[in-house]
């Protein structure tokens, strides 16, 4: 019986994050953090080999997900006191 190797591609992402901290006038000590972080930026896709049907004829070698998310931001406000 022959077989066929099926190799993926490494998975990458780009993650970013961004944030900007204030120190507050009435109290020594007290910080306000805003940040913004952002995760898989460039929108690449990386196909999951390990959901290849085998199943039928019709539907063989078909890949049916991905081994990443999409992009996804998030946004926080960090008290310190």
């Amino acid at each position: 019986m022959n077989g066929i190797v099926i190799c993926g591609r490494g998975s990458w992402s780009l993650d970013r994050g961004l944030y900007k901290e204030f120190e507050m006038t009435y109290k020594e000590g007290h910080k306000i953090q805003i940040r913004r972080e952002s995760f898989n930026l460039s929108n690449s896709v990386c196909f999951s080999i390990h959901s290849i049907t085998h199943a039928s004829t019709s539907t063989r070698g078909r890949i049916t997900s991905t081994s990443n998310s999409a992009p996804r931001m998030q946004f926080a406000v960090r008290c310190t006191f």
